[in-house]
C-alpha cells in the first residue's frame, strides 16, 4: 500500500502540477472522499490546500465503519483549522484509541489495521499467531474488529473473519494452521484468494474441494 500510494502521488503532480490542470480543490476532494488514505496524501503533500467548505466537509463526514474523517485525516487538515479545533480533536484521538498523536499519524500513513493478531495474519507469522490465540483463548471464528486505521474498501465492506483476513493477505501457513483446527474452507474465500493472487494458495482451495 505505500508504496502504490507513492506512486499515485507522482502520477497526480504531475497531472495536477506539471500539466497544470485546472481542476478546483473541492472537485478533486469530491473525487477521492471515499479513500481516506488517498485523500490523506492529497492533503498531507499540498496536492489539495483545503478551503472552508472542504473543512466543514472533513469535520462532518465519517467512514463506513463510523470513524471520523477529521480524526483520520487530522495531520492533513491541522494547518488550516483553529487551536480550538485542534486540541479538541487532539484530545479525542487520544482517548478514543489511546495514542500519541505522532503515532496515531504514522499509523493512518501505513493505512493497515493496527491490531496484533492482524499483524501477524498479514506476515504469515503462523507461530507467533498459534501462541498468541491460545494465550488469549481466541475464537478461531471470529471477526475482525473494524479499525479506523483499515483503507482497503473491500476490508472494510465486508467484515473479515481470520480465515478470510488470511485469504485476503495469502497467508497459507495460518490458513492451514486454521484447517487443521476445524475453520472451514467455503466458497466465499474465493473473493479474498483473489485479491491475494497467490498460486500455492489458489492450488490449496482447489486440493481440499472449494
Amino acid at each position: 500500500l505505500p508504496d502504490f500510494i507513492d506512486k499515485l502521488g507522482k502520477i497526480i503532480q504531475y497531472l495536477i502540477q506539471d500539466k497544470k490542470v485546472p481542476i478546483p480543490d473541492f472537485e478533486i476532494y469530491k473525487i477521492f472522499k471515499n479513500n481516506k488514505r488517498v485523500l490523506l496524501m492529497l492533503l498531507e503533500q499540498g496536492f489539495i490546500q483545503p478551503d472552508q467548505q472542504i473543512i466543514e466537509d472533513i469535520m462532518e463526514t465519517k467512514d463506513e465503519n463510523n470513524f471520523p474523517y477529521k480524526h483520520y485525516l487530522y495531520s492533513g487538515i491541522k494547518s488550516f483549522i483553529d487551536e480550538k479545533n485542534m486540541k479538541t480533536i487532539e484530545s479525542e484521538i487520544k482517548e478514543k484509541y489511546t495514542k500519541e498523536i505522532s503515532s496515531f499519524e504514522e499509523k493512518c500513513r501505513i493505512g493497515e489495521n493496527d491490531s496484533y493478531i492482524c499483524s501477524l495474519i498479514r506476515n504469515d507469522s503462523v507461530e507467533e499467531f498459534i501462541t498468541y490465540v491460545n494465550r488469549t483463548n481466541t475464537s478461531l471464528s471470529i471477526q475482525i474488529q473494524p479499525s479506523i486505521y483499515e483503507t482497503n474498501s473491500f476490508l472494510i465492506n465486508h467484515d473479515p473473519t481470520l480465515i478470510e483476513y488470511a485469504a485476503f493477505f495469502g497467508s497459507i501457513q495460518i490458513i492451514q494452521y486454521l484447517k487443521y483446527n476445524k475453520v472451514s474452507l467455503k466458497s466465499k474465500l474465493w473473493p479474498y484468494v483473489i485479491h491475494s493472487n497467490k498460486a500455492e494458495l489458489i492450488n490449496f482451495l482447489e486440493e481440499n474441494g472449494i
